[in-house]
């Protein structure tokens, strides 16, 4: 099996862009291991206090394993990516800050290092949520292919994925996104233990992570948005659908969420109104993220049917 190292330098990258060289080439239902840094790229050290975290590099946030070619992937196909495995390094971190989050204008900096053993998060400041533990619940804040054209930024996310920050991207969950160049160039990134949805002060849990992926080239099957099939939503054990709406207006995400969820029951045999019906009555609208401006993500959940 192909593990990559994305602790090493020439193994990441900072932009998304169809431009990037490969840095490996796998084939359609090959499975490798990603060693993925944390969100500040190795930056933040486990001993770091306030002041330390002050100093980081922000150009070296949310680096990206890859890209990774996927042979025989091409314009109009669908790859499904399925996540086998995660496993979190034996810290974390958290910040407020004064500049990012839904309540920037309201908090000073101030960074939280967590300890991750045997599951459970617990903090390392003191006075600081001293008596209270809490189960990791690890997943991937990042995947994302290649744009057909023009070059973006890791934040915020897009059609085609990236910085996504969606709870359900854990360990058994698939996930489905546009091939909009040869070889989809898909890379991942930002490990999360924890993270509630909204991820309102602009990080979770971070850490870093090794993880097992397999992805599988699904010919002549257009994707336009991401969608996640997860296995368990919220200790409800089952299989769920998650179509994610991306957009820079959060009504029109959620509508865009909706609209994947009806195109995806209809593909399955249901009329639109049916779609729409069960839309409403058993589907669950969450914002999964809100700090990555300008663009939102909104998710529908439903159980399959």
């Amino acid at each position: 099996m192909k593990v990559v190292d994305g602790h090493k330098r020439e193994n990441i990258h900072f932009r998304w862009t169809k431009n990037l060289k490969p840095i490996e080439y796998i084939d359609s239902n090959e499975t490798f291991r990603i060693k993925i840094p944390d969100s500040s790229t190795d930056q933040i050290k486990e001993y770091f206090t306030d002041d330390d975290a002050k100093n980081m590099d922000a150009s070296m946030l949310d680096a990206a394993v890859g890209p990774f070619f996927v042979n025989n992937a091409e314009p109009g196909d669908t790859l499904k990516v399925t996540i086998n495995n995660l496993e979190t390094g034996n810290f974390g971190w958290s910040q407020t800050l004064h500049n990012f989050g839904l309540l920037s204008e309201e908090f000073s900096d101030e960074l939280i290092i967590w300890e991750i053993r045997n599951n459970k998060i617990r903090s390392r400041r003191k006075n600081f949520l001293e008596d209270m533990s809490f189960d990791a619940r690890p997943f991937l804040g990042i995947i994302g292919t290649a744009p057909q054209s023009g070059e973006f930024p890791m934040i915020p996310p897009q059609s085609f994925g990236g910085n996504m920050d969606n709870r359900h991207l854990k360990k058994g969950s698939v996930l489905y996104l546009p091939v909009n160049v040869s070889g989809a160039l898909i890379s991942f990134a930002d490990p999360h233990a924890l993270q509630g949805d909204g991820e309102v002060t602009g990080t979770a849990v971070e850490t870093s992570c090794e993880a097992e992926i397999t992805v599988e080239v699904i010919k002549n099957t257009k994707t336009d948005y991401p969608r996640i099939v997860s296995y368990e939503n919220d200790n409800i054990s089952g299989k769920f659908v998650n179509t994610m709406g991306i957009n820079n207006n959060i009504y029109e995400a959620a509508k865009i969420a909706v609209r994947e969820m009806i195109k995806y029951l209809e593909n399955r045999g249901f009329k639109r109104d049916e779609a729409y019906i069960l839309c409403s009555i058993i589907g669950n609208l969450k914002i999964s993220e809100i700090v990555d401006v300008p663009n939102f993500v909104v998710t529908l959940s439903m159980p399959e049917l």
